[in-house]
């Protein structure tokens, strides 16, 4: 049976031989965390709004421009009004980004069947959101925070045990081979 103080103790006392390390430990495990953060925000606010969120239409009245890695995007916003008429939401920003303004387009082209999380919403989902994607990849991310975490406070096993019959069978291998290399560097036949 695994004896938990006993495996803190060890753990507590690897951390603090570790000393100005513990830095490095912490930057990497923070990183992780920050990194599995922003697929979880995302993921969860679609899913809650896909679960028990307020079906409707977003009406696109503005777009900006947001410069990316994929040489730019445009991120839109604007009003939401619940299927029933009775949830208004005069701000509300469309999550998938779009390649080309949206405000340029027909006003029918501007509506977006989506859902929000409820009447203080700031996103918009469509109603066919990959949700599930997002929330996936940050619990894989919330997962490989907690193994980095693991692999920092848990000390490195130590050497196995070697038998007295194993160290002789060592000495006489090297014995042996210092023999050879003598030999060798003497010009003689090995023994």
């Amino acid at each position: 049976m695994i004896d938990v103080k006993e495996a803190l103790r060890v753990r507590a006392a690897h951390v603090a031989e570790l000393g100005w390390r513990n830095v490095l430990g912490a930057l990497w495990v923070g990183f992780v965390v920050l990194c599995a953060s922003f697929p979880l925000r995302s993921g969860i606010d679609a899913m809650r709004a896909s679960v028990s969120g307020v079906d409707g239409t977003l009406l696109v009245t503005s777009c900006e421009r947001h410069d990316g890695r994929k040489g730019g995007d445009w991120i839109c916003a604007g009003r939401f009004r619940s299927a029933d008429g009775t949830l208004v939401i005069d701000k509300v920003e469309l999550v998938p980004a779009f390649e080309q303004d949206q405000t340029a387009a027909a006003p029918a082209d501007r509506e977006f069947p989506s859902q929000v999380t409820g009447p203080d919403a700031a996103y918009a989902y469509p109603i066919d959101s990959d949700w599930p994607l997002s929330l996936a990849a940050g619990l894989f991310m919330l997962g490989l925070a907690c193994w980095a975490f693991w692999q920092w406070v848990t000390p490195p096993p130590d050497p196995p045990a070697t038998t007295a019959k194993q160290r002789r069978l060592r000495h006489r291998a090297a014995s042996r081979r210092r023999r050879e290399a003598q030999a060798r560097a003497s010009g003689a036949p090995p023994a």
